[in-house]
C-alpha cells in the first residue's frame, strides 16, 4: 500500500536525493524550480515523499490555492510556465497512488487535485473515468510533438515539412541573426515583445516577468535554461526560452514582434535551436503542448511525432466536480476583466 508524507521542513536534501536516481525525472521535478513556482505564483508548496512499506518510492510535488471555502490542489499549478510535473515513481502502481492522493486530499479539506504527468511516466498508465465513493478522477489525455534528435542533422533537416523550411531559408536571407542570451538585461526586452503579443488578443501574458528573470538566475549558471534572441540589424524581432535536462530540450516559450512574425523569426529560432541540442548530444526536443490545433500545425512542421500524456483531474464530492465544469467559462470571463 502507498502513502503520502508531507517532508516539510527540511525536504529539499531528500528530495533532491531522491529525484536524482530516478529515471522519469524532469528540470521540473528540481528543488530550485519547485521554489521558483512557489515564490512567483504565490502558492503553498507541499513536498510529498510517496513511500511503500516505509521506503521513500517516490516523490510528488503539490501546489495549494484556496479559492474562498475550497482548496485547489495541482501539479503543477499554471501549465503555461511547467508543462509537465506530477508523481514522479519507478514503481508506479497508479490506482494506489491515486487513492494515496485522494486519501491525502480528503485530510487535508482539498477539494480538487490535478496532476500533469509527463509523456515517459504516462506510458504506464492506463485509466478509464470512474468514481469511487465521493471521489471522480477524470483521466484527460493531451498531446506534444517530440523530435528526436539522434537521427542527425541531415535527417532531421529533410523530416521538415516544406512550409517549414521555406519559412526558416525566408528569415535567413532576410538576415535575421540568431544568439543566445548571454545578458539578463534582454529578458525584460523579450518580455515586452511575449506581453504585447497577448495584449493584441486581449489577454496578459500568463508568466510574470519575474519567472523569466527567476529561471534565468537559477538555472542559466548551470546551463539548464537558455534563451535565444533573433536580431535585425542590432533589433530585437523576438525569442525562444529553452530548457535543457538529462536528453531532453525543451521549447518553454517563444514570441515575436509583428515584423519577426512576418520574417518567420520564431522558425529560424527553433532550427538554431535544434541544431545546438543536436550538436549536444541531446535526444529529444519536446516543443511541449499541442492541443490547439494551429500551434499543433506550426510544430507539426518541425518533424516531431506526436506523443500522449495524461492530466488526471480527481474531484472530491459533487461541488468540486460542479465547479470544475464550470471552470473554463468563468477563466474566460475573468480574463476579460482583466485585460
Amino acid at each position: 500500500m502507498l502513502e503520502l508524507r508531507d517532508l516539510r521542513p527540511d525536504w529539499e536534501s531528500a528530495w533532491a536525493n531522491t529525484v536524482a536516481v530516478l529515471p522519469g525525472a524532469t528540470l521540473f521535478h528540481q528543488p530550485d524550480w519547485l521554489r521558483v513556482l512557489q515564490r512567483t505564483q504565490h502558492l503553498e508548496f507541499v513536498p510529498l515523499a510517496i513511500v511503500q512499506d516505509d521506503h521513500v518510492v517516490g516523490v510528488l510535488p503539490i501546489f495549494v490555492k484556496s479559492y474562498g471555502p475550497f482548496k485547489i490542489a495541482a501539479s503543477p499549478f499554471d501549465v503555461t510556465d511547467t508543462p509537465y510535473l506530477g508523481p514522479l515513481t519507478d514503481t508506479p502502481c497508479w490506482s494506489q497512488l491515486l487513492r494515496a492522493v485522494s486519501v491525502w486530499a480528503r485530510r487535508h479539506h482539498v477539494a480538487f487535485v490535478r496532476l500533469l504527468v509527463p509523456p515517459e511516466q504516462s506510458r504506464a498508465l492506463s485509466l478509464e473515468s470512474g468514481v469511487e465513493g465521493r471521489v471522480h478522477i477524470s483521466p484527460i489525455a493531451k498531446s506534444t510533438h517530440i523530435l528526436d534528435l539522434t537521427q542527425g542533422l541531415e535527417r532531421t533537416w529533410k523530416g521538415f515539412r516544406d512550409g517549414c523550411r521555406s519559412a526558416i531559408k525566408k528569415a535567413q536571407r532576410a538576415g535575421l541573426k540568431v544568439s543566445f542570451c548571454r545578458d539578463p538585461a534582454h529578458i525584460d526586452g523579450y518580455y515586452q515583445i511575449a506581453d504585447a503579443l497577448f495584449r493584441a488578443q486581449g489577454r496578459r501574458h500568463p508568466n510574470s516577468r519575474e519567472f523569466f528573470h527567476s529561471l534565468w538566475q537559477h538555472f542559466a549558471p548551470s546551463g539548464n535554461v537558455s534563451l535565444l534572441l533573433a536580431t535585425l540589424d542590432g533589433r530585437l524581432l523576438g525569442g525562444v526560452f529553452l530548457g535543457h535536462f538529462r536528453e531532453t530540450v525543451y521549447y518553454l516559450d517563444g514570441a515575436s514582434d509583428p515584423e519577426g512574425k512576418r520574417l518567420q523569426a520564431t522558425n529560424l529560432l527553433l532550427w538554431e535551436s535544434i541544431q545546438w541540442a543536436t550538436e549536444r548530444g541531446y535526444g529529444a526536443f519536446d516543443f511541449v503542448g499541442s492541443d490547439i490545433p494551429r500551434l499543433a500545425r506550426f510544430k507539426e512542421g518541425f518533424g516531431g511525432r506526436l506523443h500522449s500524456y495524461w492530466c488526471l483531474e480527481i474531484s472530491l464530492g459533487r461541488v468540486a466536480r460542479l465547479l470544475r465544469t464550470a471552470y473554463p467559462r468563468w477563466k474566460v470571463w475573468a480574463a476579460r476583466v482583466r485585460s
